[in-house]
């Protein structure tokens, strides 16, 4: 079906199809080509709202844990402790905490506050996916579009530098509203903080924007900006819970006077409170959105994880630079890059090469062994990650790799499930294989895992979030050994398109995970953990932003290998 088909039908997507069916597909979720329809577009304006999800995919923090890291600077121990316990409305939150901060550190600012609890002193942030997707997606239009935020972070403005020269990517705050009003006419690419910029490392914009009493004094400028930029221009929402009433007010007042402008939000639905499956879940949350359809004309698009979201955002950039190309039926009888086609492509050639034959969920026998060389010597080659990381262990004392003693690694290959375009396809991962043992016989394998918010899987939960994840594990008779896995989702670029911008492909796809396990723990407790305080601990927990974003590289270059070797 192509996009203008979809148009004469559209409609918000069934709860039970919406868990059973395909999220990211134009019949299963009509809005969705809606969407891409007006969004591909270049002679419509796009206005792209973004919020906190995009800043969480970078590794910072929501609102609620914002506020509770803020909560950390308050010297009273009994004062911290009921106000991380508050269940206030987090404007009200807030406010108090800000409040009790300052009370003992009279000449501390609100920024700095922010700043403190927004950003990890030893780390520096770097743009996560969803956010190199929005940078690209400005980068194929070049014209027509606004970004307006809620985030205090630069993150937006770091991925828009990969596209466009620095000097030309600025961030404004309301005291620059007509700055950024202006810099819309010109080659500037501007991003508009509407509750204020508190950068890593540099100094704020301001108002900032976070308290009760700034919202009751800055909401009326706010209002009036989200309500013009939506004005006359194709809206999405990005990131964004939609209680905000300086977001939600203006999409209200744009129904009330009739603007029939298209509005569209991305969401990853929250698990209800009391449900008792998925299906409950789900149909509170299409329930819910029902509101935002018939009140504000808000098309509520429902994806399943957050790697989805991000996978709609990348899969615009590809619609805009391939148009003719990205619909069920292409005129020229190209092949199709509707996202179901070129994904059940990838991994069926991802399948094959693992050595699975036609319809095995994994390698058996040989093929099994086959897979954990590769995987062995892709842990250990000249550029794999127990390479990088004894490199790193000549400069921390103590630290020893291999042997009894030692610290040792695996890794552990993860693939989406076989898709199928026209049929269901459950969402879930399979464990392919891993370098520190063989499975020869099918009754030894894992089953799949589905691909859920609540899984304590790091595997699950790095496609889930579409992030890097570290978690520790105790011991378990499926892994007596391991005491920690890091997991990274794996991307692949150019499936069925090679057009690129600025040398970035434009076609990517998130098709499974890799995992680098540890016989050491990979986070760092908040207390010593046991007799030997420090003992149990990985090198990773040494590594800083430089170093473990080398290691991430290495990671996936290992993941790269194991997959595009031959056969």
């Amino acid at each position: 079906m192509s996009i203008v088909a979809t148009e004469r039908i559209a409609q918000l997507i069934d709860h039970r199809t919406f868990v059973a069916g395909r999220a990211l597909s134009f019949h299963d979720q009509p809005y969705l080509g809606l969407m891409f329809s007006a969004v591909r577009d270049s002679d419509i304006p796009l206005t792209l709202v973004v919020g906190a999800g995009v800043s969480m995919n970078a590794g910072l923090r929501s609102w609620p844990e914002l506020v509770d890291c803020m909560a950390d600077q308050i010297d009273d121990e009994r004062l911290r402790d009921m106000a991380k316990k508050d269940r206030s409305d987090l404007l009200r939150r807030a406010e108090i905490v800000l409040q009790l901060v300052k009370a003992e550190n009279h000449n501390k600012e609100d920024h700095e506050i922010v700043r403190d609890a927004l950003y990890q002193k030893d780390l520096s942030v770097t743009a996560g996916q969803s956010a190199m997707s929005i940078a690209r997606l400005v980068a194929v239009r070049r014209r027509n579009i606004r970004l307006i935020t809620t985030n205090f972070d630069t993150i937006l403005e770091e991925a828009l530098r990969r596209h466009f020269p620095k000097d030309q990517v600025r961030s404004y705050a309301l005291d620059d509203l007509d700055r950024w009003q202006e810099s819309l006419a010109t080659d500037t690419i501007g991003v508009l903080h509407v509750h204020g910029v508190v950068p890593q490392g540099a100094k704020p914009k301001e108002p900032l924007v976070l308290t009760e009493s700034q919202f009751f004094k800055h909401g009326a400028v706010v209002r009036k900006v989200i309500f013009d930029n939506l004005h006359s221009s194709c809206s999405v929402f990005v990131g964004l819970s939609m209680s905000d009433p300086n977001l939600v007010g203006p999409v209200y007042e744009l129904t009330n006077q009739n603007i029939d402008s298209p509005r569209f939000a991305l969401s990853v639905p929250e698990l209800a409170p009391g449900a008792h499956n998925d299906v409950e879940s789900a149909r509170y949350a299409v329930e819910s959105a029902k509101f935002m359809e018939r009140e504000l004309q808000l098309k509520t698009i429902f994806l399943k994880s957050y790697s989805q979201l991000n996978q709609v955002l990348s899969d615009l950039s590809l619609a805009v630079v391939e148009p003719e190309r990205y619909r069920d039926r292409p005129a020229d009888k190209a092949p199709s890059l509707i996202y179901g086609r070129r994904l059940a492509k990838a991994l069926e050639d991802c399948y094959v090469s693992v050595g699975c034959e036609r319809n095995q969920r994994v390698p058996i026998g040989e093929s099994a062994t086959t897979l954990n060389n590769r995987l062995h010597n892709a842990l250990h080659g000249s550029s794999g990650p127990a390479t990088v990381l004894r490199r790193f262990a000549r400069i921390v004392e103590g630290c020893r790799i291999g042997g009894e003693q030692g610290e040792n690694f695996g890794l552990s290959l993860w693939l989406r499930r076989r898709y199928h375009p026209q049929g269901k396809s459950r969402y879930s991962l399979n464990l392919i294989g891993t370098s520190a043992y063989t499975h020869r016989e099918p009754w030894s394998l894992r089953r799949e895992l589905d691909i859920t918010r609540d899984s304590n899987v790091a595997a699950v939960q790095a496609v889930f979030r579409g992030t890097p994840v570290a978690v520790n594990m105790e011991p378990s008779p499926h892994s007596p050994i391991w005491r920690g896995i890091v997991a990274l989702p794996i991307v692949m670029e150019s499936i069925g398109s090679d057009r690129s911008v600025d040398g970035v492909p434009v076609d990517t796809l998130m098709i499974g995970a890799i995992t680098l396990n540890s016989t050491r723990e990979v986070k760092k407790p908040q207390q010593p953990n046991g007799p030997d305080g420090f003992a149990n601990l990985s090198i990773i927990t040494t590594l800083d932003s430089a170093r473990m974003n080398e290691l991430f590289a290495s990671v996936q270059r290992a993941a790269a290998m194991v997959l595009l070797e031959n056969p």
